[in-house]
């Protein structure tokens, strides 16, 4: 009798665990431009607007924070949760996100292209538009998220998961993908079909993609 073959699926994202004890707690004050904060608990801020470009966070957690927006260009966040953040406008280009985690809240604009994002999770986050052109992902899980258009354009992508999560839109022209899940999304648009070479979907998602694909190959169906 002939031996039936596992199932080979894709990689999934290693996350390391985030662990995070002794937090000194900081203030709205303490939130600024080139900051060098290690082993602070922000909790439950308003402000009009934080400005941390080119500023580190180490060891660190921020719970509650509402924003019109926030500066965060260049900011390099090591060992840090994210959790309930509410903020519009988001300008983080060229960040560096290493053993993050970001729980609930709402972002509107998120823009993270060119970024670094490594051991990075998304749970319960809702997103307008995520901009990670030019970024480079590698072990990063969004689960139970909402998320309008996510742009991966240009993107290079390395053992990332989707599950459980709406994405309206999904952009991935002329991006790099490795072992990219997209099996527990619900898709309802995909731009580049032609560069979903590395990507995993389900025969449900096929089904439902079959038309765009046949038009992307100049194909009738009739």
């Amino acid at each position: 009798m002939a031996r039936s073959r596992p199932t080979v699926g894709p990689l999934r994202p290693q996350i390391q665990p985030l662990e995070l004890a002794d937090l000194t707690q900081g203030d709205a004050l303490d939130l600024e431009a080139n900051a060098d904060l290690e082993g602070f608990s922000f909790t439950d801020l308003s402000v009009d607007e934080v400005e941390l470009r080119a500023a580190t966070l180490f060891q660190s957690q921020v719970i509650g924070l509402s924003a019109n927006q926030a500066d965060v260009r260049g900011i390099r966040l090591h060992e840090v949760e994210l959790d309930r953040l509410n903020i519009p406008v988001w300008k983080g280009a060229r960040s560096d996100w290493r053993d993050v985690v970001v729980q609930g809240g709402r972002l509107g604009s998120a823009e993270l292209y060119e970024s670094t994002l490594r051991s990075v999770t998304f749970t319960g986050v809702k997103i307008s538009y995520l901009n990670l052109r030019g970024a480079s992902l590698q072990d990063v899980l969004f689960t139970d998220c909402v998320i309008d258009e996510l742009d991966l354009g240009g993107a290079k992508v390395s053992r990332v998961s989707v599950e459980g999560t709406k994405v309206g839109r999904l952009d991935v022209q002329q991006s790099q993908l490795s072992n990219l899940d997209l099996r527990g999304a619900d898709l309802a648009e995909i731009v580049g079909l032609s560069a979903l070479r590395g990507a995993t979907i389900s025969e449900l998602q096929l089904t439902q993609l079959a038309p765009a694909f046949a038009a992307s190959l100049g194909i009738q169906i009739a």
